[in-house]
Parts: structure tokens; sequence; C-alpha cells
């Protein structure tokens, strides 16, 4: 079953411009899906036939879509494609502005659920995992993390291997992170 085919209607979805900045989030108060198109509660200001990138904060997995606005009156609707236009990666990533917390790490022999769980900073997100800043040498390479993010409201735990790290500062990594599993329920 394809993602266009599903009920976005209720969801969270965050709107970014053409080149990658946050727009703005809103709600989806309806969706068409013979026209592919989604209408929400506060569209960021655009007009007729800007492009865009959306992420539909859909459960257990985020989707996202190239779309283009469509002004009708006083409505603006987003027509969305479910094709690559311009990104050409498998997941393309959108740039986020959240934190998570770390609640357990897994290790090669052991696992634990930590005493005092960490914030940390996210920068990016994807259909395949996520990107976070945090102290240098915090999370050892190839460890299983459990990490609780708020996903427009909706806290989703997220099973995460750190498959990459980089230094930004002297003080920072940024933290690359492949999804292992995602729960479909919502956690409080």
């Amino acid at each position: 079953m394809s993602a266009l085919t599903n009920n976005f209607t209720g969801c969270s979805v965050v709107f970014y411009s053409d080149g990658g900045d946050r727009l703005g989030q809103a709600v989806i108060t309806s969706y068409d899906k013979e026209a592919l198109t989604i209408e929400a509660d506060k569209p960021p200001a655009v007009t007729d036939g800007t492009r865009l990138e959306v992420l539909i904060l859909t459960s257990p997995v985020p989707v996202n879509y190239r779309c283009k606005a469509v002004i009708r009156g006083r409505r603006t609707l987003f027509a969305l494609h479910s094709g690559k236009e311009k990104n050409t990666r498998q997941d393309p990533r959108h740039k986020l502005d959240a934190t998570a917390l770390v609640t357990r790490i897994a290790g090669a022999d052991e696992s634990f659920k930590l005493a005092v769980p960490f914030e940390v900073k996210l920068s990016n997100i994807s259909k395949a995992g996520v990107r976070f800043r945090a102290p240098r040498g915090l999370v050892p390479h190839s460890t299983r993390i459990l990490l609780q993010i708020d996903l427009g409201g909706k806290k989703q735990l997220m099973v995460a291997d750190v498959v990459n790290f980089h230094d930004t500062t002297p003080e920072l990594y940024d933290y690359g992170c492949r999804f292992v599993a995602v729960t479909s329920t919502e956690v409080s």
C-alpha cells in the first residue's frame, strides 16, 4: 500500500522551503486522494506555484513529499508529488529543530537503562534515520540507543544504531543514526 493512499487528515505536517529551511508546522485539515492535495490549518505564506517539501508526521514513520502550492481563492492547497524532482537521496533529510531523550544504550555485550536520560539536539531527520548533536564521546560508534523523540506533540520511541559521528566544535559531535525500529504507539 502506497503512503499516498493513506488518509493524512489530522496528521501534523512540517513545511520546508525548496532550500530546506523550515517554514512552519500545521495540522492537515483535508486530504484529497484523487487530486493528491492536502490543506492545512496554518499554511505558510506562499504564492501560487511555490515549490516546497513537506514532512507528514505519520505513525510509525514520517513520510516526505515534494509539493507545489496551489492558491484557490482564500484556500492554499499543496499538490503532492510522489516522485523525486530534486532531492536525489533515497530518504531525503529534513532540517529539524527539536530535542530527544536518550533513555537506553546497548553495547556489544550489554544493554542498560540510563538512570538519568540525557537530552540531545536533533538537527535533521529522514525516513531512515536521525542526526543529533551531543557532547563529544558520549555515545560510541556502533552503539544501539533508544531515543524518545517529540514529533509534533507526539512522542515516539525509536531504536537507532550510531553509524557515524564527526566533530562540529571541540566539545560537540554530530552523531548519525540509522533507525532499527520505531514504535507505533505514543509514549506519555
